[in-house]
Formats: C-alpha cells, sequence, structure tokens
C-alpha cells in the first residue's frame, strides 16, 4: 500500500509519509526511497504515540489525507482524527470489515461513499470539516466495538 502512495505521491508532487512500526516490515524500503518518501518507524500505539503524530502533522502541508491501515481501526480514528485540521482527510482502509460506519464519528461525514461501492474500495474516506473534538478525542464515548469488528 505503501508504494502505491508513493507511485501517486510522485505523479501529482506531493509529500508522502509512511509510517511501520517494523522496519523490517518496508520490503520494499529502497522503491519508497527512490520515489522519495519519509519512512518512520514507531508503534503507533505504544507511549507517545498521539503526542508524536501531532508533532510530525504539524510539519506537514495542509490539507493531508491520514490513511489508517494500522490493524486497530476503530481505536486509530478515536486516536488521530483529533489530530487533523480543518480541510484534512481521514481515510480507513478494510471498512465494512476491520470497522463499520457505526463506530465512526458522525461530525467526520463520509465523502466520495458511492465512488468507493462503485469502484469495489474497501477503503473509506472521511472530511474534517472544523467541527472541535476534546483533547482526549471525541467528547462523547464511541459505542463498543462489536466483537465481530474486532477480529
Amino acid at each position: 500500500m505503501a508504494a502505491f502512495f508513493g507511485f501517486q505521491g510522485q505523479a501529482r508532487g506531493m509529500k508522502v509519509v509512511t509510517i511501520d512500526r517494523d522496519h523490517g516490515a518496508l520490503q520494499c524500503q529502497g522503491l519508497l526511497e527512490r520515489l522519495g518518501m519519509c519512512t518512520l518507524v514507531t508503534d503507533l500505539m505504544g507511549a507517545g504515540a498521539a503526542e508524536a503524530m501531532a508533532a510530525l502533522l504539524s510539519r506537514l502541508p495542509h490539507p493531508l489525507v491520514l490513511f489508517c491501515d494500522n490493524g486497530d481501526k476503530p481505536r486509530e480514528c478515536r486516536s488521530f482524527a483529533p489530530l487533523l485540521a480543518v480541510g484534512d482527510y481521514l481515510a480507513i482502509h478494510d471498512g465494512g470489515s476491520e470497522i463499520t460506519e457505526d463506530q465512526l464519528d458522525p461530525r467526520l461525514p463520509m465523502v466520495m461513499k458511492s465512488e468507493c461501492q462503485m469502484v469495489g474500495s474497501f477503503t473509506r474516506f472521511l472530511e474534517f470539516a472544523g467541527v472541535p473534538f476534546v483533547a482526549s478525542g471525541y467528547p462523547e464515548p464511541l459505542p463498543p466495538v462489536a466483537e465481530a469488528a474486532r477480529t
């Protein structure tokens, strides 16, 4: 997936940053470097991850697309959606299997849903339109994650 975004970024003159928790998992590291991508190795769910992500996002040009595909989509959305700036997008891979629409914050409206469905994409895009979040994430708790969505 990182290489796909790298090619897209190169074709459009966009900066692409990929984050992985295991540098060994980046088997296409040489290709990513040739595409001009920045690769970071960190555990996005580890201690200090939200602060590190906030610092990174503050240095990147906006609007941006934050693509979530780390394995725990509901947690990623709760952790990182509050870090977005107005006009940024949250893209969630494996929509419908690893996360369902009822697990998404309703203040992040889904965009391009019909286009994604038409081409059979598992990715869903949500736009941050400026509704404020509290520092801890969503102001009200999200519904519990369904057991089926965790497996």
